[in-house]
């Protein structure tokens, strides 16, 4: 159990879009490993400048092969695909047991503590034409918000914010490309360096309010981009 509950803190899930179509997948980019459970879709939708639409989740060859789930929906570029996890509360005993449930149902055990998991991912895809904007919230309690969105080139600096509950928060962010990853600090904001082609952005929040059902919520926000 241990392992695979270190999977759920180690692993994470990213969006990568394409025409009117895009893929969930779960692992450490560029790789994936194994498939996201659909289950613990809690929210799935586009935003364009329509606003909000449904997306289809599901899954077929063409995902399989990509290694995710597939996203299915109609928008206009630019646009931004958002998902919205909830990974299930975990417990860990003092003899290191990790135990799927919560509290109430670790009845009999010595709980050293317990955790909740969640997920925010999104992913922004826009026309090469088109200048700078402001880009859509997807209005996760846990986000990483770019400053400005354009068609972005290899070498570009990308000014991001992490927002927690409505307030800027201070993390490290973990930048995964073709090239390996990087932490960035992120203090107010930070600089990201664009790399060619995808480049998955990483941060996690514990947000350590208690209650009598667990003491802490894991928190991860992914965004993709795609530099040129």
């Amino acid at each position: 159990m241990r392992e695979e509950v270190l999977k759920l803190v180690n692993h994470e899930p990213w969006i990568e879009c394409g025409e009117n179509r895009a893929y969930l997948k779960w692992g450490h980019y560029p790789e994936t490993e194994g498939m996201l459970d659909p289950l613990s879709i809690k929210r799935a939708f586009v935003i364009d400048s329509g606003g909000e639409k449904p997306v289809v989740v599901g899954r077929d060859k063409e995902s399989s092969q990509k290694g995710g789930l597939f996203l299915e929906f109609e928008a206009e570029k630019p646009y931004m695909v958002g998902v919205e996890l909830d990974r299930g509360i975990y417990s860990i005993t003092d003899d290191n047991k990790w135990i799927f449930g919560d509290k109430r149902l670790a009845s009999g055990y010595t709980i050293r503590e317990t955790r909740w998991f969640w997920g925010y991912i999104k992913a922004y895809t826009f026309n090469d034409e088109m200048g700078e904007i402001k880009p859509f919230a997807a209005g996760f309690e846990f986000e990483i918000m770019p400053e400005v969105l354009k068609p972005f080139k290899s070498g570009d600096k990308m000014k991001i914010q992490l927002i927690f509950r409505g307030k800027s928060v201070n993390s490290v962010v973990k930048v995964g490309t073709k090239d390996g990853i990087e932490e960035v600090a992120v203090d107010g904001f930070c600089e990201i360096t664009l790399k060619e082609g995808v480049n998955v952005i990483v941060a996690r929040y514990v947000d350590k309010i208690s209650t009598g059902v667990y003491d802490k919520r894991n928190l991860t926000a992914t965004l993709t981009v795609v530099a040129r």
